[in-house]
């Protein structure tokens, strides 16, 4: 007979965190910071005439952007991220 999994075995209601604990998942935010963070040293390593790490260092010249609050870029995206997992204690740059 199959064993069944033990949060179907509990009574009444648990919270997303014990059953992350349970099944050993991590939180969605750590996956995809971690994930960013690979890529990004993938594509940095890459020489510079390949169009993903072209991409990540060009700037349009001639472009007027719109109103309002700027969008905000993959450098600056992966930027906070390595800012926070440095002030975090999670990653040593160096």
């Amino acid at each position: 007979m199959a064993q069944k999994n033990p949060i179907y075995l509990m009574e009444g209601h648990m919270s997303n965190e014990k059953v992350r604990e349970l099944i050993g998942q991590q939180l969605l935010g750590d996956i995809i910071r971690e994930r960013r963070l690979r890529w990004c040293g993938h594509v940095w390593r890459m020489t510079t005439y390949i169009t993903a790490r072209a991409a990540i260092s060009w700037f349009p010249t001639d472009y007027k952007r719109k109103r309002g609050r700027p969008r905000i870029d993959w450098i600056q995206t992966i930027s906070k991220t390595s800012t926070e997992e440095v002030s975090n204690g999670r990653i040593f740059l160096g």
